[in-house]
Parts: C-alpha cells; structure tokens; sequence
C-alpha cells in the first residue's frame, strides 16, 4: 500500500495515535516513533517546585525491594516526623500495582509523600538520600519519576505498523494520548467513583468556608517542566531529558537523536531563511 493511501485509511479510520501522528511528524529509530515537534521545537525545565508530584507515583516492584530496608533512613532524614508513616507506598486495588500515598503538603495542596520542603521547594527525599550517599538516584527513582513527563506509548494505530512506540513529551496537544492513569483499569464501580469525586469537592468547599478565601486549583503537572526565568534560554526538550534518555534507551540511540535532531533544526532554518 502507498503512503498516500495509508495516510489517507488513517486520516479516516485510524485511532487517536494515527490522528496525532498525522499533525505531527515523527521520526524512526529502530522500533521507537520519535515526536519531532515536542522534543527539537519545546524547551523545558524545572524549577523543583514539585507540582509534578501532586498524583504521587506507582511503585514497581523492583523498586520496593530496593527501598524496603532504606525506608526508615529516608524517612527519619528528610520526612517532617508528623507525617513519615506516610513516606511510603501501598497496594492500590484500583491500579492493582504499589502506589505512594498522597499526603496534606499544606492547606489546599497535596502531593506525594516523600516530598520535603528546603528553601522553598518541594524535594524528592528519595532523590536527595541517592545524592546525599553518593548513589545514582535511577538506581532507587520510581520509574515514572525518572521518565517524567516523557512518555513512552505503545503505537496503537495503521501508520506505522505493529511493534512500535510513540516517544513523546506530554504536552496539552497530546494529553489524551499520554495521560498515565487515566487508562489504567480499575475496580471502582461507577458509584465509588462519583462518591469519591463528590467527597473531594465538598472538602475543597469546607477549605473555602473555613479559610474565607478560593483554593487555588492545583496547576497541572506539566507546567512545572515548563517554568520560565527572566534572562535564560531553556534547552530544548531533547537536550534537557537527556539522562533520562540515555538512562532509558542507551548511548547509542540519543546519539542518533541528537544527530537527526541538528538536522531537523537545521532544515527549519534554511526554510524560516
């Protein structure tokens, strides 16, 4: 089948993916769909705020083994002693896999428990113990911490055949393609569901009376990747996740990616010229 052809099966028939795909260009390394536009024409960064951290994260198991008997050093070092039991994960049997437990940060925001506040800013105690003992933090970061907000997404669609993985950065273009826990299964029947979202607005209403001002509604995760400074250029998205990717693909695949990468930059300046 021709590209044209496919193209056009996918504009009328093909899934979210294909429909993402179609206005936005992707390049192929090996089996992995490299989102052009989000990594060579984004530019990103984090100022440590940890509004990145307000959903908490899942916990795989190799993690939890690692960090079982570390659990009272990085609690007893970093956690206010009021809320350690929380610095933790458990079982979710709505995602069916470890999670860690969301905790008040401070009136009106929560956020995951291993967070600590330091000059301001929330801090992964997880990731200040690594550094603190001389350890890489990849060794003991849940996973979608250390990825985050790159995302990883199995191709679901006709473009581009079966095997591969849409890489990209969640962006508000693609948040329905990206959204982690929105698409996980759950066990909550509809009626579970509709009281816990009801509970949660009532609180935020309780808060209101109580402190006679609005809640500020929590700012979406994103926007703590893209926090902007007076007087600094951001890298680009692909320069500034790079260990991360490294961490992730290997050497040999961000070389690549940096190489079509001055490419793809280059191409775009001679046609702005």
């Amino acid at each position: 089948m021709s590209e044209e052809k496919r193209r056009l099966r996918a504009e009328v028939w093909g899934s979210p993916m294909d429909r993402y795909v179609l206005d936005n260009p992707v390049l192929e390394i090996g089996d992995i769909l490299v989102d052009q536009k989000a990594f060579f024409e984004t530019r990103s960064t984090c100022e440590m705020c940890g509004f990145s951290c307000s959903e908490g994260t899942t916990f795989p198991r190799e993690t939890v083994e690692k960090l079982t008997p570390l659990l009272e050093e990085i609690r007893n070092g970093y956690i206010p002693p009021e809320r350690r039991e929380k610095a933790g994960w458990y079982f979710s049997q709505a995602y069916q896999m470890d999670y860690s437990h969301l905790v008040e940060l401070e009136p009106g925001r929560r956020g995951c428990g291993f967070l600590f506040k330091k000059n301001g800013h929330y801090l992964c105690a997880i990731y200040a113990w690594a550094l603190d003992n001389h350890k890489k933090p990849y060794d003991f970061w849940p996973f979608e911490c250390i990825m985050y907000p790159v995302a990883i997404q199995p191709y679901q669609g006709v473009l581009h055949g079966e095997n591969k993985s849409l890489l990209t950065v969640r962006l508000p273009q693609n948040q329905h393609l990206t959204e982690v826990y929105g698409d996980r299964p759950t066990n909550r029947s509809f009626y579970a569901q509709w009281r816990q979202e009801v509970k949660f607005r009532l609180k935020q209403k309780l808060r209101e009376w109580t402190f006679r001002k609005p809640v500020k509604p929590r700012p979406p995760a994103l926007e703590a990747h893209f926090c902007d400074r007076e007087g600094w250029t951001k890298p680009l998205s692909y320069q500034y996740y790079a260990p991360a990717l490294r961490w992730y693909f290997g050497e040999d695949f961000y070389r690549e990616l940096c190489q079509r990468a001055e490419l793809y930059l280059a191409a775009k300046k001679n046609q702005q010229t």
